[in-house]
């Protein structure tokens, strides 16, 4: 079970994409007009990636908020199929990443860390990301589905499975490779 999942904090660029869906754990999604709307889930290239440090995954987040009450919300990130969410307060994100926090547009960073011992080699990741306004209205769910690939020189290869893979390998740093 990969459930011991850090959040880190951090702004930067980001790049890849991710699936839309209905739902996020066992979580409906608000159909108010003032629902938060995810647009954009997706993780940086690996020039923007903590080199030697394939356990921890920098993403993009682009959302619409009618009302612009995100920035007082937060994030909700599912790992597989659990139904308990690990949480992350927005205003420190939007803050973070220069988004003022009644934005009714919004493109964010994050940071996670997922635990060593529980990412080996290999190992295939569902990640679900919903949003939750300051009013309790949920977001469309997101995922990415991610395949963890750690080379012996900590070198690590992260690939959204089904999309474009975005890889770094020895003597392709920084590059992107499909």
């Amino acid at each position: 079970m990969l459930r011991p999942l850090i959040l880190v904090l951090a702004a930067a660029n980001l790049a890849a994409s991710g699936c839309s869906s209905t739902r996020c754990g066992d979580l409906e999604v608000s159909d108010e007009t003032n629902a938060p709307k995810l647009v954009a889930f997706y993780v940086l290239p690996d020039e923007k990636q903590m080199p030697g440090d394939p356990w921890t995954v920098l993403f993009g987040v682009e959302s619409k908020d009618a009302n612009g009450d995100l920035g007082g919300g937060q994030a909700e990130f599912f790992l597989n199929s659990e139904t308990e969410a690990t949480k992350q307060d927005l205003d420190t994100v939007f803050r973070q990443s220069g988004v003022e926090l009644d934005a009714t547009r919004a493109e964010v960073y994050m940071t996670l860390r997922f635990a060593e011992n529980t990412v080996d080699d290999g190992a295939q990741v569902r990640l679900g990301l919903q949003l939750v306004d300051a009013q309790g209205l949920r977001s469309n769910c997101f995922t990415l589905e991610l395949e963890f690939d750690v080379f012996p020189a900590a070198e690590a290869r992260l690939a959204p499975i089904g999309s474009v893979a975005l890889a770094c390998r020895p003597g392709n740093e920084g590059g992107l490779v499909r």
